[in-house]
């Protein structure tokens, strides 16, 4: 399997024998570097675990910098994000006077549009509550 953004692939196989193979073609066709192991590759962190077989994806720079850029760095971990049954209003504006004014200058469909991108790439666990709080 690679995946290819512009000039940087990344593969990984479950066969050495195949992965050598297809770094000989590829070797063949273009210039390549072998990294063996990539830790950081187009801001996502890579955390191999070879004696479990496997690698994780994560991208903890990109959740800071979005945190830290609208004001929420101090904000504390929850493990469940949204409670499964939570029944959101739909109403447009359920909040009171003092909830809106508190919301006039947030971006809200921005952090919301990034909590989506960041879900999509490699944040499957939150990828449901993201959606629910996108509705109109």
């Amino acid at each position: 399997m690679t995946g290819t953004y512009t000039d940087d692939t990344l593969g990984g196989s479950s066969s050495s024998e195949e992965r050598d193979k297809v770094k000989q073609e590829i070797g063949e066709r273009y210039r390549i570097r072998d990294a063996d192991t990539v830790q950081f590759a187009l801001g996502m962190k890579l955390t191999h675990d070879r004696q479990q077989g496997s690698t994780t994806l994560s991208m903890p720079a990109y959740w800071e910098n979005l945190l830290a850029k609208h004001g929420f760095d101090a904000s504390k971990p929850k493990a469940t994000l949204l409670p499964p049954g939570t029944a959101l209003s739909s109403d447009p504006l359920p909040m009171s006077a003092e909830e809106s004014y508190f919301m006039r200058d947030k971006p809200y469909r921005e952090v919301l549009g990034a909590v989506q991108f960041g879900a999509g790439a490699c944040r499957s666990d939150i990828a449901e509550a993201a959606n629910v709080l996108s509705r109109d």
